[in-house]
């Protein structure tokens, strides 16, 4: 068995012959009203937009668990970074987060919405940052046709919304942005994406045969150099280059039908919520769903680092899908507590469809059968 850990893009539809963007992205329901432009990476279009800023009075503003390419685009703009603490069960500590604020005074804030869900403190939080004069950035990456819990389109917050498209869609490539009250710059050529659609022609064989890659290659578990302060190459001084994304993404795009997903992934959700709620030893990081959601996936801890990695490499191992965002700091300041938590003991199992019977029983047995630290 093998369940691919991410949508899979079918090379069959290439032949679909349709080169404009689908009507979904200019539609309210699914995404913020705003200004919209489609790029290859969500990093490239963010760094495009932040080119579109006045030139930073202050640093940015980021949390200390954040992906590396948002601190690169921010570096590459000329911006210092700072940073906020994020608490190990991925929530906003509202006060402490505002202190900072205040005594900065950022000329950006970035708030992540963490694996789909947008934290019940950022609407104050937004205001507090604009109060300041900084521009808010939300992080959206994973969180395509969700809702918040006021039933806006996840994104609403924030003065810039960024999506990772290729993250949660069965795309190649696929960086979206909505701004409020500037003009993105349009992207200048397209990515090559051959190799992406061969790539996902053998993970769809690998599939149906149900051999997980593990099988072939082996798998030692996440990558443990990463997770140390300064791990692995810093490129912030690289210049994006702000592209679109190829016609394989395109064709990819119009096979997506936004509610049929976000019904699907909630589903899934709720019901690997449910069965992974039910063992002992195991915290569950992201909360119960609201009518609206589409989550990426169900994030989780245990006991510690040995307990998340042998985990990892026993669900791959049987072709169940697991994820790990080590996201490693790019600087001292990022290393805070909650942030080195998640680093080492947090892993996300996606919610791209539902388990079938014998991948539920995987990965409850895994989880059953990992010893704690």
């Amino acid at each position: 068995m093998y369940v691919p850990d991410r949508p899979r893009f079918r090379p069959t539809w290439l032949a679909s012959g349709r080169s404009t963007t689908p009507s979904w992205l200019t539609d309210e329901r699914w995404l913020p009203a705003g200004n919209r432009e489609l790029y290859a990476r969500a990093s490239g279009g963010l760094y495009a937009a932040l080119g579109r800023l006045d030139p930073p009075s202050g640093p940015a503003l980021l949390p200390a668990y954040v992906p590396r390419a948002v601190v690169r685009a921010f570096r590459s703009r000329e911006y210092e970074i700072a940073y906020y603490p994020v608490t190990a069960d991925l929530t906003l500590p509202a006060a402490a987060v505002a202190e900072r604020i205040e005594a900065l005074e950022p000329a950006a804030v970035v708030f992540v919405d963490y694996f789909g869900f947008r934290d019940e403190a950022l609407p104050a939080l937004a205001e507090r940052a604009r109060a300041v004069g900084a521009t808010v950035v939300e992080d959206c990456a994973r969180g395509a046709f969700s809702r918040d819990p006021d039933g806006e389109p996840l994104g609403s917050t924030g003065d810039l919304a960024i999506y990772s498209l290729h993250k949660t869609l069965p795309v190649p490539n696929g960086g979206l942005v909505v701004a409020r009250d500037i003009d993105l710059p349009a992207p200048d050529g397209s990515v090559p994406e051959r190799r992406d659609v061969l790539t996902s022609g053998v993970d769809g064989a690998l599939s149906r045969l149900g051999i997980p890659p593990a099988a072939l290659v082996g798998c030692s578990g996440p990558e443990r150099a990463a997770a140390t302060v300064g791990g692995g190459p810093d490129r912030s001084d690289e210049r994006f280059r702000i592209r679109r994304p190829g016609r394989a993404t395109i064709r990819g795009l119009h096979r997506c039908d936004p509610a049929r997903i976000q019904s699907r992934r909630l589903d899934a959700y709720r019901d690997l919520r449910r069965l992974v709620g039910r063992v002992d030893g195991v915290d569950l990081l992201t909360p119960t769903a609201h009518e609206g959601a589409c989550p990426f996936g169900l994030a989780i801890s245990g006991p510690g680092r040995e307990w998340r990695d042998a985990l990892y490499r026993k669900l791959r191992r049987a072709g169940v899908p697991i994820k790990v965002f080590q996201w490693p700091p790019l600087s001292p300041a990022a290393a805070s507590d909650g942030a080195q938590r998640l680093r080492n003991c947090a892993c996300v199992v996606p919610t791209h469809r539902a388990f079938p019977p014998a991948a539920r029983r995987r990965l409850t047995r895994a989880l059953e059968r990992v010893p704690g630290d």
